[in-house]
């Protein structure tokens, strides 16, 4: 299985930021990990195939980078 991860498209507002990255077909929400602070976004893809380590994890965005301005927790969200 290769892990084809890939930011499909980004789209920054005022006050919103969109982005869209492309995951394997087979991906299902159990394997993503999103977590949400006020001033980072952490998300990563966890291994979908079984027959590999069950912790690996691609990163998709570093919560260890720090975003330009504060984050409404409450407004962000994320959907497959």
């Amino acid at each position: 299985m290769s892990w084809f991860v890939n930011i499909h498209s980004s789209k920054e507002e005022q006050f919103e930021i969109e982005l869209t990255i492309s995951v394997p077909p087979q991906t299902s929400a159990k394997n993503i990990k999103f977590k949400c602070s006020s001033d980072a976004i952490d998300l990563r893809l966890k291994n979908i195939d079984a027959d590999a380590d069950a912790e690996e994890e691609k990163i998709l965005l570093d919560g260890k980078r720090k975003m330009r301005g504060k984050i409404c927790v409450d407004g962000t969200f994320w959907s497959i």
